[in-house]
């Protein structure tokens, strides 16, 4: 998803690599790392961007998925690795930096350096073959500009399971911005952006869509239209104000200025359309994000109907609620809002937020 082929790769010492991990986990804790972390001078001035790459796929006996959170400093980063096989023995191996070795006999690559990694377990899968493990990222310089790659391995009575590489570029700098219901209704930077954006960004397709609007009346399914031209936009900032009890939609609506009169939608509909535009305007790199692809970052919360699920899936998922079309199992209006507008916040204003850093994996 995200792009760092072209960043240059860094050696650093072993000692080093450690720290960049910053590990929670009780055998790498200890009051020596503590107190080393605790009197590490602060970042440096200079800026880079957080990033995740994928390096390669995997092979062998049923490959495990590898996935991680952006690698932000300071803060934590969470690792996600999902087999076919419960509680199946793995492994996590990390090192700078990252190199591709063949294996001819498997047909696929290694892409940890076998001179400079480091073994993070072993680990042991829950039973529906899911591994999920959060390391706290200290502040220390060192890690700013660090690039490294992570790979999984995975034995089990069929074989053993290499996953694909993963790329990642220790950062401290946000990769995204995002912006909250409440800031592109406002006058600051988040209102300058739908001002000066809206109608160019939605004028190929004549409108922004919420919901899914049938041209039906009160018919299910149902959806509101905002015109790209100035009476939409006017409407859309209008629209952006208060609230409400989060509901379907109750008609096809065009240029809706309040949920009242049976349009309905209430909070969700209204941060369903703030996540519209926060997708719009990553992609069309008018945001103010270093980078895009916001809207294919993957939310991952093992039990959840939604995980696994991209960002724009989920608002699709959210389409089709206020369309009247169902909600995802387990949910209410109320909690899929929460989720919602969990996502518009996660890089509000160019931050990440400690919700995507649990939740928001990038590859």
């Amino acid at each position: 998803m995200l792009s760092i082929a072209a960043k240059k790769l860094k050696a650093v010492p072993m000692s080093i690599t450690m720290l960049s991990i910053g590990m929670t986990r009780t055998r790498f804790a200890s009051a020596a790392f503590l107190a080393v972390a605790a009197l590490a001078a602060p970042l440096s001035a200079q800026t880079f961007v957080a990033e995740v790459s994928t390096l390669g796929p995997g092979c062998g006996s049923a490959a495990p998925t590898l996935s991680s959170t952006i690698p932000l400093i300071p803060g934590n980063i969470t690792f996600h690795l999902q087999t076919t096989t419960p509680n199946a023995s793995c492994d996590l191996f990390l090192s700078p930096p990252p190199v591709i070795v063949p294996i001819s006999v498997l047909g696929c690559s290694v892409y940890v350096n076998p001179l400079t990694f480091i073994q993070l377990g072993p680990f042991v899968t829950d039973p529906n073959g899911v591994l999920v493990v959060t390391y706290d990222l200290p502040n220390v310089p060192a890690l700013v500009d660090l690039f490294c790659s992570l790979q999984g391995v995975c034995v089990s009575p069929n074989g053993i399971g290499f996953s694909n590489g993963v790329g990642l570029y220790d950062g401290n700098a946000s990769p995204f911005c995002t912006y909250s219901q409440g800031g592109y209704q406002g006058g600051g930077a988040p209102g300058a952006v739908l001002t000066n954006n809206f109608v160019s960004t939605f004028s190929s397709v004549g409108y922004m869509e919420v919901g899914v609007y049938g041209n039906n009346g009160a018919a299910v399914p149902n959806g509101i239209r905002f015109n790209a031209d100035a009476a939409g936009l006017a409407a859309l900032q209008t629209w952006l104000g208060g609230g409400g009890s989060s509901v379907a939609f109750g008609t096809d609506t065009i240029n809706p200025t309040s949920t009242g009169g049976g349009v309905g939608g209430g909070n969700i509909g209204k941060q369903a359309t703030t996540l519209t535009l926060n997708i719009a305007f990553n992609d069309g790199a008018v945001a103010g994000s270093p980078l895009t692809g916001f809207s294919s970052l993957v939310y991952r919360k093992p039990g959840d109907s939604l995980d696994g699920l991209t960002v724009a899936q989920i608002l699709a998922v959210a389409n089709n609620a206020l369309a009247g079309l169902g909600l995802p199992a387990g949910y209410s209006f109320g909690t899929l809002n929460v989720v919602v507008s969990s996502l518009n916040l996660s890089f509000d204003p160019c931050v990440m937020s400690a919700w995507a850093r649990l939740y928001l994996f990038a590859n």
